[in-house]
């Protein structure tokens, strides 16, 4: 058994999720949510194993721990994240671009951390040993802005609107997508496309602008 506890920035960390990884990052042997006292458990007795905390919004990220042959069962485990030691940083982003949809569903990916194994990350989207997460972060944005915090790393951001069920209506929204993602702060195109997302690296504070299109122009 694994037992410990999620804290950020000192308060408890409620309905965050816990992977447990084999030592050698090939295999997930288990899963759990924290309480809302931040604990956690999994039954898990293999050792050495990658503990996985998953930060998944407002704050993204991951947070790793490795627990050596030698770890007692009977210590607990504290994760102690601390967004003001420089790992963390905010990202803000305005929608542009028309038309505009009721609401835009945000995703974001993470594809490498700074101070994460990279063999971990075939494990940063799946829940448990059955579900695979379509994105590790979703959101909808109703406004023209978004603020967020992310760890330090690379990742893939997409957004857009789909209207899944389309009645015959002058007055129902077309669907939209995030053509195009500029890094505000020296007007840089970000690399990608709307199917498979623009790549995004988290260095310091970053502020992106976002522009929306029709699929179907």
């Amino acid at each position: 058994m694994i037992t410990g506890s999620v804290r950020i920035d000192g308060a408890a960390a409620d309905a965050t999720r816990v992977l447990v990884v084999s030592g050698d990052a090939q295999r997930l042997l288990g899963s759990a949510l924290t309480e809302p006292d931040g604990s956690f458990a999994v039954a898990v007795d293999e050792r050495p194993v990658h503990l996985v905390v998953k930060l998944q919004g407002p704050l993204i990220g991951i947070v790793t721990t490795r627990l050596d042959p030698d770890h007692d069962e009977a210590t607990p485990i504290d994760v102690a994240i601390d967004t003001t030691s420089g790992r963390f940083h905010p990202v803000t982003g305005h929608f542009t671009g028309q038309p505009r949809p009721p609401f835009v569903l945000l995703s974001i990916d993470p594809v490498r951390l700074d101070g994460v194994n990279p063999e971990l990350g075939r494990f940063f989207n799946r829940r448990d040993q059955r579900v695979v997460e379509a994105s590790f972060f979703s959101a909808q944005v109703t406004g023209s802005q978004f603020e967020l915090v992310a760890q330090a790393g690379q990742y893939r951001i997409r957004a857009g609107y789909v209207v899944k069920a389309r009645p015959v209506l002058p007055e129902t929204p077309v669907d939209v997508v995030v053509a195009k993602v500029v890094l505000a702060d020296g007007e840089v195109d970000l690399a990608g496309d709307a199917a498979s997302g623009f790549d995004l690296y988290v260095t310091g504070p970053a502020r992106l602008r976002l522009t929306l299109a029709p699929t179907h122009p």
